[in-house]
């Protein structure tokens, strides 16, 4: 609540200043939210079975790490 210059209470400016701080609030935890997901991100895994060979050798019990080439 603000007094306007004739001493009466306006409740509407105090009402917009209040939307106004949220509304910043709230956009001030959307971009840091955004930012975070953006730097951290999310693993992704996949899990796939099958034979691994190379040539005539055939390997088993093997881990194997794709990873994306950076373009």
């Amino acid at each position: 609540m603000c007094l306007n210059r004739g001493g009466e209470i306006n409740y509407l400016d105090g009402c917009i200043r209040e939307f106004t701080m949220l509304s910043y609030q709230l956009l001030l935890l959307l971009t840091i939210s955004s930012f975070t997901y953006g730097f951290l991100g999310r693993k992704k895994n996949i899990t796939v079975t099958g034979e691994l060979n190379c040539g005539r050798n055939y390997y088993s019990n093997v881990k194997v790490e794709l990873w994306e080439a950076d373009t």
